[in-house]
């Protein structure tokens, strides 16, 4: 069996952003915030791959507002949540020190340790150094749930 469009989105929606909208109560999926970490290899489904070093690199997971109302997160259309707003994640003056090549990308919820959520491939690699910053423009950050 598989899961209908509806329940899909109804579950990406609840996970991403419309808080207990359907969760009698609440449920663990509704969370008031998510993390967005930066991988430099392959993350995997139990929370495998080297995250971003966060000693002295300016990297930290980035927090993202997860209610309804911060309307961070577009609507559940077809088994796929989008980022609404630009999600940067470097802060000030860009990266401190090089992070590496960023080629995937996870979402916890916590700020360290934590439970990995969803993760995946960037569809293209960033190499960030000193002073870049890195972001997800609107759209880029895409969750798909299928």
């Amino acid at each position: 069996m598989a899961l209908s469009n509806h329940a899909e989105n109804l579950i990406l929606d609840t996970l991403f952003g419309v808080n207990d909208t359907y969760a009698n109560g609440g449920s663990s999926l509704d969370m008031n915030n998510v993390y967005i970490a930066l991988f430099t290899s392959e993350t995997t489904d139990s929370g495998g791959g080297n995250e971003v070093n966060t000693s002295g690199t300016g990297y930290a997971r980035l927090a993202v507002a997860n209610n309804n109302s911060d309307n961070k997160w577009t609507d559940a259309v077809g088994g796929v949540k989008k980022n609404a707003v630009e999600l940067t994640v470097t802060t000030g003056s860009g990266a401190s020190a090089d992070w590496g090549t960023i080629t995937h990308v996870g979402i916890f919820d916590a700020v360290t340790g934590g439970n990995l959520l969803v993760h995946g491939p960037l569809t293209a690699s960033k190499t960030v150094s000193t002073g870049d910053v890195f972001k997800f423009a609107i759209n880029d950050l895409q969750i798909t749930l299928n």
